[in-house]
């Protein structure tokens, strides 16, 4: 009885800072919605007007500029005076609508409502490990810096993660229904798709690795025409005009940018940190593959509701390693934390200590990458400079082996296999 009891009073202390954090989140979104005078968004940095990343797309919708207008910047509608980076789409969906800026409250309002929402959904319908688990996680993300940053600027990456929790959703339901409602699905997830890579021009990169990463015996029936070409085609429309969304998309250098580029300390060290950060990648994957080869495969896909989470690993990984971006975009790496969770009951079966250890050392560098940021001073100068230059390397390294590993090199692998059969040949 007294292990029930503590075991009780582990779980109403877990709900107790979950309710905390989530009724926080929700009461600075009001605050900012409704211009309360309450103190919202504890630790991150505030921006006046609020919803600040919302407004360049609400004000340039209600004024009468042209999207080729706002994207070669003859035109700025933006109360910040920011380059206007967003899609054709994106500006015609909001002007079909009728929005303009005085509705960025309500929508900064209900984008976060809805993302904190589906988020918790997910979290507690895929992790299997028990109630606390799935408590402590989904506060581990409502809370994470990454996220609250997104909430505080009203960024359009809010809308993209719910497409992408859709996306996943549509995608497994359609291995389980016939008829009807698998082409229900089926077509839902090729909306959700295009809208992705229509709305933001990353995530068509992070599905078409998805699907081809995957082995050929776990791919969805006529998968590439309903999860890749629609991503694929949200990008030809846009083709003309994505020269001009890359130039005018910030490229941040400060405190709170991440990727392979980005600088904490600014571009005065710039080649010194990059080299730093490329040696211990190619350490990590060389030390890593010639590890891991020697034991069981490490599958990310351990069970259909996973899919959300290697989404969200091919999402972020490309961001990261060819470009830099605002901390915002972490979300999708905080993401993948019930993945790494689960993949405790794969690594079980190894037996292997080392292993087992690979979990927590994985876990830990997601929600220190995702938590350092709240320290202020020095000290958060610091921690933010290590978990630039060498946290995120390694756990990205680590990450990449695990998905080289699991998937065996397919597609390196045979088109070596092609390569040497037509020397044979000739």
């Amino acid at each position: 009885m007294k292990i029930n009891h503590r075991f009780d009073l582990v779980t109403a202390i877990n709900a107790a800072v979950f309710f905390a954090v989530l009724g926080y989140s929700i009461y600075s979104l009001f605050c900012y919605a409704f211009e309360f005078n309450g103190h919202a968004f504890y630790g991150i940095p505030k921006v006046q007007p609020v919803f600040a990343d919302l407004r360049t797309l609400t004000h340039s919708s209600g004024c009468s500029a042209s999207i080729d207008e706002l994207l070669k910047n003859l035109i700025d509608c933006d109360p910040f005076s920011s380059s206007f980076n967003y899609t054709p789409l994106s500006l015609t969906l909001l002007r079909i609508l009728n929005v303009d800026s005085t509705s960025t409250g309500v929508i900064g309002l209900t984008m976060g409502i809805i993302a904190i929402f589906t988020s918790i959904f997910v979290f507690f319908r895929s992790i299997s490990s028990g109630l606390n688990l799935k408590i402590i996680f989904s506060t581990l993300f409502i809370g994470s810096f990454p996220f609250q940053l997104a909430l505080e600027r009203g960024n359009y990456d809010l809308f993209i993660f719910v497409l992408l929790i859709l996306f996943s959703l549509f995608v497994s339901s359609s291995r389980h229904l016939s008829g009807v409602l698998a082409k229900i699905t089926i077509t839902l997830a090729a909306i959700s798709s295009f809208l992705m890579s229509a709305l933001k021009v990353f995530p068509a990169v992070g599905i078409t690795i998805w699907y081809f990463a995957q082995k050929n015996d776990n791919r969805i029936k006529f998968g590439f025409l309903w999860t890749v070409l629609p991503a694929i085609l949200g990008i030809v429309i846009q083709f003309d005009y994505i020269k001009s969304i890359l130039a005018n998309t910030p490229k941040p250098n400060g405190d709170y940018s991440f990727g392979l580029l980005a600088l904490h300390q600014g571009s005065k060290f710039f080649y010194g940190v990059l080299l730093i950060k490329l040696l211990v990648i190619f350490t990590i994957v060389y030390i890593g593959l010639k590890y891991l080869r020697k034991n069981q495969p490490i599958k990310l896909f351990i069970q259909e509701k996973q899919e959300i989470f290697n989404l969200s690993f091919f999402i972020v990984a490309p961001v990261y390693f060819l470009s830099r971006s605002f901390d915002y975009r972490l979300i999708f790496l905080v993401f993948m934390l019930p993945l790494i969770l689960n993949l405790h009951s794969e690594l079980q079966q190894n037996r292997t200590s080392k292993l087992l250890s690979l979990r927590q050392i994985l876990g830990a560098s997601i929600i220190f990458v995702a938590y350092e940021q709240y320290v202020p001073g020095t000290l958060g100068n610091l921690l933010s400079l290590f978990s630039d230059a060498v946290v995120q390397p390694i756990l990205f390294a680590v990450l990449v082996c695990i998905v080289f590993q699991n998937h065996r090199f397919n597609v390196l692998f045979n088109w070596t296999l092609a390569v040497k059969r037509i020397l044979k040949i000739r």
